[in-house]
């Protein structure tokens, strides 16, 4: 599994991963935008940075099913 270390993300987003305990590609994928953007100094910013990434992967995060 690919480590989100290795997607060279700032530092606040890092940090935002870490207190989530998220430490894949797969762990992020699994978590809401709601889920991070409830983590203390994660907003809009750091949220498009995660997002963009992941499509590089041909992921995205998930999406609470409508």
């Amino acid at each position: 599994a690919k480590s989100v270390t290795d997607l060279q993300l700032s530092v606040r987003a890092r940090k935002a991963l870490q207190m989530l305990n998220i430490e894949t590609l797969g762990d992020l994928a699994s978590r809401t935008e709601a889920e991070l953007m409830g983590v203390k100094n994660f907003g809009a910013t750091s949220l498009e940075e995660v997002t963009e990434k992941l499509v590089e992967y041909g992921l995205g995060l998930r999406t609470l099913d409508e």
